[in-house]
Parts: C-alpha cells; sequence; structure tokens
C-alpha cells in the first residue's frame, strides 16, 4: 500500500513537471508574440511620426505657398497702385514692364509702352549711352530730367533707379514734378520781380526779424546810409543807425508791432556812414510765419474804418516773422517847413514893424503939429500975450517934444531888438 502510494505521488509529480513544463512553453510563446506585435506596433508608431513630420512638412509649404501667393498680390497692387511711375527695363533700355502710373506718365497705353526704349522718351541732347554706362557702372542713379512724351509735351521728373535688381532687370521709380518746377520758376520769378521793386524803389525798404536784426536792405539805404546790404546783414538796426535817444522809442515801436498791432507809423533820425543825419517817417508792417493764417477780424467796423492796425489780425497761434519798414527821408521837407515858418515869422514882423512904423508916425504927427502951431502963434501973437501965457505956451511945446522924444526911445530900441 506504501508503494502504491508513493507510485501515486511519482505519477502526480511527474504529471505536474509536464504541465509546468507546458505552461513554460505557453508563456515563452505568448512572450515572443508580444514581442513581435510590440515591434510591429513600434514601426506603426514610426510611420505615424513620418507621416505626421511629412504632412507637417507639408503644411509648412502649404503656409509658405499661401504667403507668397498674399506677397505677390500685395506686390502687384503695390505696383499697381503706385502713384509714382515704375519701369522695368532689360539690360539695353527696353521696357519690358511698366505699372498704370508710367503709361499716364508717358503717355501711352501699357501695350504700346511695352517694347519701347528709354532712349524714345529722352530730349534732344541727352547723352543716354554715356549716362546709362554709368548706371550700370554704379549700381543705381537718382537726380531729375526731362521726359519727352509722344505728344511733344515735356513732362519734369525726378527718378531714382537701381540695376539688375532682379538679375538682367532694372527698376527704375519715376515722379512727375512738372508743377512743382513750374510753382518753383513761378517763385523765383516773383522773388526777382520783388527784388527788382526793391532795388529800384526810392523809398527805404529796410526788413528785420523779431530781434531786430536787419534781413533785407535795399539799395535806397545803401545811398543814404553808405552801408552796403553786405556791411549791415544780420546786425541789430539801432548799433548802426539810431541816435542814441530814440533807441528804446523804436524799441517800442518793435515791440507794438509784435504784440499788439501789426501795423503802425513812426518818425525818427538815422545816422549815415559819414556821421550826417536824416530824418525818416517809417511805415511798418508785419510778415507772419508762412504756416501760420491771417484772419479777418471780426468787427466790420475795423474792417470799414480804414485803420490799417484793424484790419487784421494774427490767430493766437500765429507769430509774427519779420518787420517791413518803409521809409521816406522827410528832411528836406522838414527844412522847408521850417524855412516857411521862418519866412511865415519874417513876414510877421514885418507887417508889425510896418504897423509900429505907421503908428509911430502919426504919434510922432501929433506932437510935431501942436509944436508947429504953438510956434506960429508964439510968433503971431508975442507982442500981444502975457508972460504967463508965453509961459504955458512954452510949456505945451516942452511937452510935445519929451512925447517926441519918448517915440523916437522907442524906435530906437524896437530897431535894436530887430536887428539882434
Amino acid at each position: 500500500m506504501r508503494a502504491n502510494l508513493l507510485s501515486r505521488l511519482f505519477l502526480a509529480w511527474a504529471n505536474l513537471c509536464l504541465r509546468g513544463n507546458e505552461l513554460n512553453r505557453r508563456v515563452e510563446e505568448q512572450a515572443a508574440e508580444i514581442c513581435k506585435l510590440k515591434a510591429q506596433l513600434q514601426q506603426e508608431i514610426a510611420k505615424c511620426q513620418q507621416a505626421e513630420a511629412a504632412l507637417a512638412q507639408v503644411q509648412d509649404k502649404l503656409e509658405i505657398d499661401v504667403t507668397k501667393v498674399r506677397l505677390r498680390e500685395q506686390l502687384k497692387a503695390v505696383f499697381d497702385e503706385a502713384l509714382d511711375a515704375i519701369l522695368i527695363a532689360d539690360e539695353e533700355g527696353t521696357y519690358v514692364e511698366a505699372n498704370p502710373a508710367a503709361c499716364e506718365l508717358c503717355g501711352l497705353p501699357h501695350s504700346e509702352l511695352l517694347g519701347k526704349r528709354i532712349t524714345d522718351f529722352m530730349v534732344p541732347g541727352f547723352d543716354f549711352a554715356l549716362a546709362w554706362g554709368n548706371f550700370l557702372e554704379v549700381g543705381q542713379a537718382t537726380g531729375e530730367l526731362s521726359l519727352l512724351r509722344p505728344d511733344g509735351t515735356v513732362r519734369e521728373v525726378e527718378y531714382a533707379a537701381k540695376a539688375n535688381f532682379i538679375p538682367e532687370q532694372n527698376l527704375s521709380i519715376l515722379r512727375d514734378i512738372t508743377k512743382r518746377k513750374q510753382a518753383e520758376r513761378a517763385l523765383t520769378q516773383e522773388r526777382n520781380f520783388v527784388s527788382a521793386i526793391l532795388d529800384t524803389a526810392t523809398v527805404l525798404i529796410v526788413v528785420l526779424d523779431t530781434q531786430g536784426k536787419i534781413i533785407r536792405f535795399n539799395r535806397a539805404c545803401e545811398e543814404m546810409t553808405g552801408y552796403s546790404f553786405e556791411e549791415v546783414r544780420g546786425k541789430y538796426l539801432w548799433d548802426l543807425f539810431l541816435i542814441p535817444e530814440e533807441i528804446e522809442s523804436v524799441k517800442a515801436v518793435l515791440q507794438e508791432l509784435q504784440t499788439s498791432s501789426s501795423y503802425n507809423e513812426h518818425e525818427n533820425y538815422w545816422v549815415a556812414q559819414d556821421g550826417s543825419r536824416r530824418l525818416i517817417r517809417w511805415s511798418n508792417k508785419i510778415l507772419q510765419d508762412i504756416d501760420k493764417k491771417v484772419i479777418a477780424d471780426s468787427q466790420n467796423s475795423d474792417l470799414s474804418s480804414g485803420d490799417p492796425n484793424k484790419s487784421n489780425h494774427l490767430e493766437a497761434s500765429g507769430t509774427c516773422k519779420y518787420i517791413i519798414g518803409c521809409g521816406i527821408d522827410i528832411s528836406d521837407r522838414q527844412q522847408a517847413e521850417e524855412a516857411r515858418q521862418a519866412l511865415a515869422k519874417e513876414q510877421e514882423l514885418n507887417q508889425l514893424r510896418t504897423n509900429f512904423f505907421t503908428m509911430a508916425s502919426h504919434e510922432l504927427r501929433t506932437p510935431l503939429s501942436v509944436v508947429l502951431l504953438t510956434v506960429q502963434s508964439v510968433e503971431a501973437f508975442y507982442d500981444q500975450w502975457s508972460e504967463e501965457k508965453k509961459l504955458k505956451k512954452l510949456g505945451q511945446i516942452e511937452e510935445a517934444a519929451q512925447r517926441m522924444k519918448h517915440l523916437i526911445d522907442n524906435i530906437l530900441t524896437f530897431h535894436r531888438r530887430d536887428e539882434s
């Protein structure tokens, strides 16, 4: 029985070993399968990562392409809508592209402009070969030139050009400055016209800045003072021409112009280079900053009153830039006025003298008549009159003589005063 038990135990152990081996074999097979599946999974993950990277590259490329398209559209819009003319020429100077502004500037439609050469728009005498060679050598150019259109009209343009901005193509940008040039020429003509007026005017014209420094000085001023404009330019007015006692009053006049009035008048002396003095009557006007605006005074009564001080005023933001003074030399006029006054005074004195001598002759005639009549009476009635009456008549003669003496003394005194 014991042997039977051992046999059964042995069989059970052997069976258990067989089952353990089978289980180990199955575990190993499952582990191998798991490793195989893991390897396959890693391969799939790698493929997914590669696909994801490829997708990212495609997306980046699409974004770049979209950006390029947008940029191309923007550049095309800038090219087409630019107000300045944009032209592209090849190495021979033949236009291969142009924007609408260039077509308008050149006076040709797009289809006709392409294929034209730069020389087709140059005025006679322009050395294109030299200019084009220098441009290609330097690589860029800027400046101004005259552009001859097919209809014969000429446009003044300023240009900026870049050689080979892309291989074998040259970019140029042109801006029509014809109106600006016309305005500049008109301004130059007007400036020359004003200068001619200033130099030919017989009145004194001086332009000062707000500090009282001389900015302009016409020929009449040069002739009167003996100074040239170059000698007085930038110097203070009072350092050259004013007498000391009038400096402060002239400064006050200039200050009044800048603070409370746009126009005033005054008189003062100018001292010439040789030391002579001339009396000048000035009419002064301020010239405000050209960027500021002069507005009419709101009071209609001021406009109709004719008062230059009230005809216009500066806005609160306006500033005085220059002071213009127009002067008339009234020295000769003053001398003539003084001579006229002296003549009038002399005539008045002559009239007084005439009146005095008329009165004096009348006053002398009266006592002289008394003397003559009394003497005649004494001669006629000397023997008939008493001594008392004779003495009385002699007293009358003496009284008349004293009166004549007094009148003669007055005449002599008047004569001495008249001579002095």
